[in-house]
């Protein structure tokens, strides 16, 4: 046997025990791979079912606070025809209830820990739908600007609406009173308060204010039907 006939085995030798190296590794890989794959649809599952929680949370919330701003709206209305003479006669209850509702506000306070991590951390990724991640994006932009929008109402309140009231009527005889003769007289007083032109420019921006924040809570609403939609989409 010729050197050049004994070297050629030893290449294949080496060759198969090269390729049976490299074979290893990438079964060892693969076999990586699919662990952390069924790992990783594991936590979207997981996932999957935390945001159906949480949406179904915010479906509630903002339901409820479009009610209330629905009410607050009505009252601002029955205001402005009482103050503009609109509204011919209006029993005093009725307008310290509807007085009380301009220094209601509603504000948003979503629970989203798994939506926040997702967005904060990078982890988006894990969820293979591009139309739920398209979708929980969306309802992330919305979600900020409901807050500024909201914002700018519960300010203007505060500082505004309850400041100017505060220093026209007695607001704890007229909604804690200790007697009903107390109540009456803080009753009495809110026909010129309401008749004021200052008033009138009052419910002009409080109502400004309700209505901004019950569209864009509007538009919130509908960003998160549509991440509960693509949520059902995912079986």
């Amino acid at each position: 046997m010729t050197e050049g006939e004994e070297s050629e085995p030893r290449w294949r030798r080496r060759a198969a025990e090269a390729l049976t190296i490299v074979v290893g590794i990438l079964l060892a890989l693969a076999a990586d791979a699919g662990r952390q794959y069924v790992a990783d649809r594991g936590t979207e599952r997981d996932i999957l079912a935390a945001l159906r929680v949480e949406f179904a949370v915010d479906v509630r919330e903002l339901e409820a606070d479009q009610d209330e701003r629905a009410q607050k709206l009505a009252a601002i209305d029955f205001l402005s025809e009482v103050h503009s003479g609109a509204a011919r006669s209006a029993d005093l209850d009725s307008l310290a209830a509807a007085v009380m509702w301009t220094m209601n506000w509603r504000y948003y306070t979503p629970s989203h820990p798994v939506l926040d991590d997702l967005l904060t951390t990078g982890r988006l990724s894990l969820i293979r739908s591009d139309d739920l991640r398209r979708a929980l994006m969306a309802f992330g932009g919305e979600r900020a600007r409901l807050a500024v929008v909201e914002e700018r109402e519960r300010d203007f309140v505060a500082r505004d609406v309850q400041t100017y009231l505060a220093t026209r009527l007695d607001l704890e005889s007229l909604f804690s009173p200790r007697s009903p003769e107390q109540r009456s007289a803080a009753l009495r007083a809110l026909p010129d308060v309401i008749a004021a032109p200052s008033f009138g420019s009052l419910l002009y921006l409080d109502r400004d204010r309700a209505d901004s924040s019950s569209s864009f809570a509007n538009i919130l609403l509908e960003a998160v039907f549509a991440v509960q939609k693509a949520l059902g989409e995912q079986g």
